[in-house]
């Protein structure tokens, strides 16, 4: 019948509108309307007042699921609603360390001269004065050790990995699985090479 059409589509659009006020932020405008005056959610005379409370809340309900699913499944919180801490990656330093010398600092390397000038764009040479003088002039490039006695990056690696980046100009997680070490140290370790 034409009455129950009209009906029906009345309900849809104010499906809609309350759904478009959830997600505008104006939701206990919108839920004051409805309880207060039934005229901005109901075109329709047919579609009494309690139906229409009794569909807010049912909204609110689903829009609070929603955004719990939402936020659960981008990982910022955890279960019980608490944030959960960043994931700590652990890096192997000593494979990365025993991989730059192996490939190109040892006294016989894996890849000649001519192979290392072309990856850093530097002589190994003058790649060796460089780094002498940064373990000697700057603590970042110096070796340390953490409070259980386990070595910090060592200072081949920190500075290759600085000067690769400045040669080839992309992102480091190209190359962070060889040098075993974030980002967020590369840029460290580029801001104290420049």
């Amino acid at each position: 019948s034409p009455s129950s059409k009209s009906s029906d589509s009345s309900w849809q659009w104010n499906t809609g509108t309350i759904m478009t006020a959830i997600g505008s932020g104006f939701l206990m405008a919108l839920a004051g309307a409805a309880i207060l005056d039934s005229a901005p959610l109901a075109p329709s005379p047919s579609i009494p007042t309690d139906v229409i409370h009794d569909m807010v809340e049912d909204l609110l309900v689903d829009y609070n699921l929603q955004t719990k699913k939402s936020k659960l499944r981008h990982g910022n919180v955890n279960q019980s609603g608490t944030r959960k801490k960043r994931k700590n990656i652990e890096y192997d330093r000593v494979r990365a360390y025993e991989s730059v010398m192996s490939d190109y600092l040892c006294p016989v390397p894996r890849f000649p001269d001519r192979q290392f000038e072309r990856v850093f764009r530097i002589t190994r040479e003058s790649a060796n004065f460089i780094l002498c003088t940064l373990t000697k002039h700057d603590e970042f490039f110096m070796q340390t050790y953490d409070a259980i006695g386990r070595p910090s990056i060592a200072p081949e690696v920190k500075f290759l990995a600085a000067q690769k980046r400045l040669c080839y100009g992309v992102s480091f997680s190209t190359f962070q699985y060889y040098f075993q070490m974030g980002e967020s140290m590369t840029r460290l370790c580029v801001s104290h090479l420049t």
